[in-house]
């Protein structure tokens, strides 16, 4: 406090105590800047997965930044504007940003793509937002049909004898005993069915998407755990 009474050395008064005016635009900068250090403390977290917590960050910084950009506090106005500029560079074209960040919401049993979708109506327009779940509904599509590939693979790995043929010698069955035979068949079957279910990824994904959500409020929800729990469920969606 020192520096509010000192004098320079024509014996002038310095610049003195902070007025109403300068606490009143102490407290819209340090609110400004609360919201970008929360985020940065959330990006920079090393001792849990943030993937999925990039977008309700950034949707936040967004949202605030719309809302002080129309503030009748000058100050604040003015710095929102000019951050907003910066935030704008990296996110506020559609085309360049990355929808995987948009695919991990989506695989958190808590928010899912309705939230998504919910989300991006609040900052964006309505082709905005239809361009961005296209090309999420392309994205799980695709990323659907790689892991379901690697399964149908696996499973045909693991079928066939190495070094032997694809399908069971007919003769052989037809020679061999009559309930050794049925049991080889059945344990074909069995096979059928588990690739089938394994490949029915179309359903499996609506199926993970219309299931009720998890409990948001929840603080001591695990996500990679309910995966590791839900993988005998969702065989293809837990590879992601």
């Amino acid at each position: 406090m020192q520096s509010f009474v000192d004098k320079d050395k024509n014996g002038k008064s310095l610049i003195g105590p902070p007025g109403s005016k300068d606490w009143e635009n102490c407290v819209f900068f340090c609110r400004f800047l609360k919201v970008f250090y929360e985020a940065t403390l959330k990006f920079s977290a090393s001792l849990f997965v943030t993937s999925n917590s990039y977008f309700h960050e950034v949707f936040v910084v967004r949202g605030k930044l719309l809302k002080w950009s129309s503030s009748d506090k000058l100050n604040l106005k003015d710095m929102a504007l000019k951050m907003k500029l910066k935030y704008d560079k990296y996110w506020g074209n559609i085309e360049k940003q990355n929808i995987l960040l948009y695919v991990a919401v989506v695989l958190d049993p808590r928010y899912k793509l309705k939230f998504v979708t919910c989300c991006l109506r609040k900052l964006y327009g309505d082709d905005d937002v239809n361009a961005i779940v296209s090309s999420l509904n392309e994205c799980l599509s695709k990323l659907m049909s790689h892991y379901s590939n690697e399964i149908k693979l696996k499973n045909s790995e693991d079928v066939t004898p190495q070094g032997g043929p694809t399908n069971l010698d007919k003769s052989t069955m037809l020679d061999s005993d009559d309930d050794d035979s049925f049991n080889l068949f059945e344990s074909e079957f069995d096979k059928e069915c588990d690739e089938d279910e394994a490949l029915d990824t179309k359903n499996e994904l609506d199926r993970y998407l219309m299931e009720r959500n998890e409990d948001r409020k929840n603080k001591d929800f695990d996500i990679l755990v309910w995966w590791k729990m839900s993988s005998t469920k969702y065989p293809v969606t837990t590879r992601k």
